[in-house]
């Protein structure tokens, strides 16, 4: 599985869940990078 998806986080430290909707999905020696974009605008 592979995704791209831009997301926004207002407020640290913030949680990310992947969550699978269907049975049968095995994860196996799972890489996950986040990637900061910009500092935060008030």
């Amino acid at each position: 599985m592979s995704f791209s998806v831009p997301f926004r986080v207002d407020a640290v430290p913030a949680d990310f869940t992947v969550t699978a909707s269907e049975d049968g999905f095995q994860f196996n020696e799972i890489t996950l990078a986040i990637i900061r974009l910009g500092d935060a605008t008030t």
